[in-house]
């Protein structure tokens, strides 16, 4: 299967002295919205990537994107939604399905095998699947969630008894500030008295318009009510991870307690540190959030910070260090997260092993922001082609899948495993026979036989391989256009 992917992916970059360099920094990339794993353009378009998708792709099928939840379910102009199944071992299967039952979707939790998502009247709908990281069956249809509704917001955690049993928790906060959790399953919900003007929830926190933050038990005892976490000044925003906590107070100071963690894998040890304190090390702070054993700290002037918390206890003075500045906005998943600067570019931080920062490599961990590789599209001969990953740019050359246009070309690749090699052959009656062999061992590239110096080596990545486009569109006869506002590479035969 990996030979015969490898075959049909053969990718070529464009010199830039052919065309001009599309660079991540450039003003006329306007992204509407974006989340950890996907972004929306501002044609409606709609990109993914991670796993088998190193940078940006475009999902075709999806023309008029308004918002996306979890990076899978997106919403359209009309309020319908449509959920996007990755398979995170076969380039080719991104597809699209109409979710029916489902509109003007406001909020979306996930769970392991099933979405929980509230539309604009408050109403819950679950939409059950085979799992985020697999997404093994379509969705087609959400439905409703009796006994719920005027629900604002919708939080989960783990509760864990003296065997160590899970029992998935789901918590409920509706318009009027009460909270509502799960009895039995998504069958039975019951009202949690002991919480009312509620304008938060977070996991297993709660924020109270007065000001004071509550947390249910992780391993309830004798009850499993929340209760107050005590020595915290009136606080404004709070943020976890379900076993570390911070919370932010009215004068934009920020407070830590939880788990702090040492060792690593199955030797991690959890240190658990009940009271509150104040970290003096940073202040006038807009959000928090905990990523890959890290504190992240946006601060209200736009500066992103980081502290870690993998040690044996949190010290009030814990160093903050300055990760990027003029940061507008972040999304997050549990080991990485992509920030949205002033001027509309997008950069991503943290593990990278499954390519979530959209970077165009596998390297395991950026402990820089790194600039995301931009949205390019591709047209052949005047229709959108569709690709198993996205354009690439790196060290100044725009790189180009052309795993679908090759037999547009009348071109056909052969990769040899054994030789590394790949071996393009045009065949075209009237014209004279082209056979270009590219071996990724040396480095060598002949065009019938006659060797030909490029200005950059091939190579090969995560079972791609790349070549320059200008070399092989001239060798072929195809015509390359550079549109720059609207981000288009466009092959004409």
């Amino acid at each position: 299967m990996k030979k015969a992917i490898l075959a049909f992916t053969l990718i070529t970059s464009l010199c830039s002295t052919s065309l001009p360099v599309f660079a991540a920094s450039n003003p006329e990339t306007t992204i509407s919205h974006f989340e950890a794993n996907s972004l929306i353009t501002s044609d409606g378009s709609y990109w993914v990537w991670g796993g088998q998708q190193s940078v940006p792709t475009q999902v075709h099928g999806i023309e008029d994107a308004v918002e996306s939840f979890k990076s899978q379910l997106v919403e359209r102009e009309d309020g319908s939604m449509v959920f996007v199944k990755r398979d995170p071992y076969l380039p080719t299967a991104i597809t699209v399905h109409p979710i029916s039952g489902l509109r003007n979707v406001t909020s979306v939790h996930a769970s392991w095998n099933e979405f929980l998502a509230t539309d604009h009247e408050g109403k819950v709908f679950v939409i059950p699947f085979a799992g985020i990281s697999t997404a093994a069956s379509p969705i087609d249809a959400a439905s409703p969630v009796a006994g719920l509704e005027q629900v604002k917001k919708i939080a989960s955690f783990y509760e864990v008894d003296e065997q160590y049993n899970h029992t998935s928790r789901w918590i409920f906060l509706k318009k009027d500030g009460t909270v509502w959790r799960n009895t039995s399953g998504l069958d039975g919900f019951e009202q949690v008295s002991s919480l009312s003007g509620i304008i938060d929830i977070e996991e297993n926190l709660a924020l109270k318009e007065d000001g004071t933050v509550w947390s249910f038990p992780l391993r309830p005892a004798s009850s499993n009510h929340p209760v107050k976490v005590e020595e915290l000044p009136p606080i404004r925003k709070i943020a976890t991870d379900e076993r570390s906590y911070a919370a932010i107070d009215q004068e934009g100071k920020l407070w830590f307690w939880g788990a702090t963690l040492t060792g690593a894998s199955d030797a991690t040890q959890v240190h658990h540190q009940t009271a509150p304190v104040q970290l003096t090390g940073i202040r006038n702070v807009a959000n928090a959030y905990f990523i890959e054993r890290s504190l992240i700290v946006l601060t209200g002037d736009q500066h992103l910070y980081a502290t870690s918390i993998n040690r044996e206890k949190m010290p009030a003075d814990a160093k903050f260090e300055l990760l990027a500045s003029g940061v507008s906005k972040v999304h997050y998943g549990t080991r990485h997260m992509i920030m949205q600067k002033i001027d509309g570019t997008l950069w991503g931080w943290g593990v990278n092993k499954n390519a979530q920062l959209g970077l165009g490599d596998y390297e395991f961990m950026y402990n820089k922001p790194m600039p995301l590789q931009p949205p390019v599209t591709i047209v052949l001969n005047g229709k959108p082609v569709a690709l198993t990953n996205g354009v690439i740019i790196r060290n100044g050359q725009t790189f180009i899948p052309l795993r679908s246009i090759f037999e547009q070309l009348e071109a056909t690749p052969t990769w040899n495993a054994t030789n590394r090699t790949v071996t393009i052959e045009r065949k075209k009656e009237g014209s004279t026979p082209i056979k270009i062999l590219v071996n990724y061992t040396t480095g060598k590239i002949s065009v019938n036989d006659q060797l030909v110096t490029l200005a950059n080596d091939p190579f090969i990545v995560q079972g791609i391989s790349y070549l320059p486009l200008r070399f092989i569109s001239e060798s072929l006869g195809a015509k390359v256009e550079w549109m720059k506002e609207q981000r288009k590479i466009v092959i004409t035969m």
